[in-house]
């Protein structure tokens, strides 16, 4: 229908018709006329019926803004026009602070009220903690496409297989099933954040470090043990103490290893003492390349498919989290190597709780 002009007349109608029916209604904000024009391939080839979108609505003469939002390349011919056609600059951005930043400056340019109608890539670095922030300060309306992780499973990343189990780091969405937060700390800012609480949300606190900042060793065998090496009491006198990241040395690559692992798989366990306090929202840093199983006292905390380019912050799972009370714990790892480079290196952290005023 993008390129077909017969078939135009049906779309034209649809905008006219809609926009028409809540060209005075004080619930809409703002028309977003056309999503993603050139999205699925096509290109410049959007562009004429992107054109004709505004003419539609405008027609309808409504009281609202207009506006189409660049998604990518923020400095080309046609994104460019989208600013030019739109009332208000809207744009989609799922970059870091840094690439958030950079399509900031270049959507304040024509001067006009900027709002971001699609964010949140928890695992590009585009959380709340670090964009939530930026648009406060810039004054930026913001709007993320999940809320509960239900059927629209938003929370998936994208290209997600069919069945995949729930991932240790959602994409998107904010609450569970039950209305509680995925993250309670994401939720308190946002609170805050938004005005609704006075009180900023505590730094998270380092239960563990990894070797990012500190030296730090792990008991280390890549020779296939017993089928308890992952709880508490087995005994890993035979493996080598090593110190941390673990993996191999990548000329041009700003990450490298202080222990050499060339196999296929390294098992991994290390020791630490939980402080005595009431913590939240318990989570695993990690850097892997690739396919890492993260157990705590004997329990799966996370399983963490794939690989990423840097540290990131995985939530534990219910049950391990369950078992962090103060005193001797253990972390072990099996990470496995299908293929390219590879690399480990994790720790621990955990958000002090609010105190309860009675």
């Amino acid at each position: 229908m993008i390129t077909d002009k017969a078939a135009w007349p049906r779309l034209q109608n649809y905008v006219t018709d809609m926009v028409g029916a809540f060209a005075d209604d004080k619930r809409v904000v703002v028309w977003d006329v056309y999503n993603e024009p050139g999205n699925s391939g096509m290109g410049d080839k959007s562009q004429p019926l992107m054109e004709a979108a505004f003419e539609w609505a405008r027609a309808a003469k409504p009281t609202q803004p207009l506006t189409v939002g660049p998604w990518t390349d923020f400095n080309s011919p046609f994104s460019r026009r989208m600013m030019e056609l739109s009332d208000v600059i809207s744009f989609h951005g799922y970059d870091d602070r840094a690439g958030m930043e950079a399509k900031l400056k270049i959507c304040a340019a024509p001067g006009r009220p900027v709002f971001c109608t699609e964010w949140l890539l928890r695992q590009g670095g585009n959380t709340f903690e670090a964009i939530l922030p930026l648009f406060k300060e810039r004054k930026i309306g913001c709007w993320h496409w999940g809320l509960v992780a239900g059927r629209t499973q938003t929370y998936f990343p994208w290209g997600s297989p069919r069945n995949a189990p729930e991932p240790a780091l959602w994409q998107h969405d904010v609450l569970h099933r039950d209305g509680t937060p995925y993250k309670s700390r994401e939720a308190a800012l946002i609170r805050f954040v938004t005005g609704v609480s006075k009180t900023a949300p505590p730094e998270p606190m380092t239960i563990v470090p990894t070797a990012e900042k500190t030296a730090v060793s792990w008991r280390m065998t890549t020779e296939k043990p017993g089928d308890d090496w992952h709880k508490p009491g087995f005994d890993d006198a035979a493996w080598q103490t090593a110190p941390a990241p673990f993996g191999t040395l990548e000329p041009n690559i700003a990450r490298q290893p202080r222990t050499p692992w060339h196999s296929p798989d390294i098992w991994l366990r290390r020791e630490f003492k939980m402080p005595a306090g009431n913590f939240m929202d318990f989570a695993l840093t990690a850097h892997f390349d690739e396919n890492a199983e993260i157990y705590l006292d004997g329990v799966l905390a996370a399983k963490l498919p794939g690989f990423n380019a840097a540290y990131q912050s995985f939530p534990l799972n219910a049950a391990a989290a369950a078992l962090l009370k103060p005193g001797k714990h253990l972390l072990a790892v099996q990470c496995r190597q299908t293929g390219g480079g590879q690399y480990f290196d994790a720790g621990l952290e955990a958000t002090p709780a609010p105190e309860t005023k009675r």
